[in-house]
């Protein structure tokens, strides 16, 4: 397992160098952009067989709802089809890591400074590092942790560079590894 120093500055401005300079790599690894569960004929047979029935059940109670049961099969169709293309297709693997200036993410560096807190989240069968930007209406970035890297010791060092939120793991978390997608 690889372990990270520990870091004695509070403050990222004052350990940060300029913008340009190649700065200390501390931990790398591969992991995949998001969790994959490879899945059998029968998950893809209760996906289809799902998006039937909601259809079936849209033509059937089309005297009480007051959208087109045709738009509706068009939109559950689509998302069934959407969630086979997904649930088939393997996620690129990504370069991820920490340097003494900030992260490496799909292999570019993104300065400490650009983010405004983190939080390491033990889910079911991994742990996902997830970085809140300072952007307004930016989405926090999640990134799956390896097993060769520590999350301890991950969390104990950014914590002196950042500041953590406790998260825990979160509906669409629980809901997604219940479904396998």
């Amino acid at each position: 397992m690889a372990t990270i120093p520990h870091k004695t500055k509070e403050h990222p401005k004052e350990t940060s160098k300029p913008r340009g300079e190649d700065s200390e790599v501390l931990v790398l690894w591969q992991a995949p952009k998001y969790m994959f569960y490879a899945n059998g004929a029968l998950w893809y047979g209760l996906v289809i067989t799902s998006a039937v029935l909601v259809i079936a059940l849209t033509f059937l109670l089309r005297a009480y709802i007051q959208v087109s049961p045709w738009l509706v099969a068009a939109v559950i169709g689509a998302g069934a089809g959407a969630l086979i293309s997904r649930g088939v297709k393997q996620p690129d693997q990504g370069q991820y890591g920490l340097t003494e200036n900030g992260f490496v993410i799909e292999g570019e560096e993104m300065p400490f400074e650009s983010f405004r807190s983190f939080a390491v989240i033990d889910l079911t069968n991994h742990h996902v590092l997830r970085l809140w930007p300072k952007q307004r209406f930016y989405l926090p970035t999640s990134i799956v942790i390896d097993d060769s890297v520590n999350p301890d010791d991950l969390r104990e060092f950014l914590a002196h560079v950042l500041p953590e939120e406790e998260h825990q793991q979160t509906f669409s978390d629980i809901i997604s590894h219940l479904i396998r997608f």
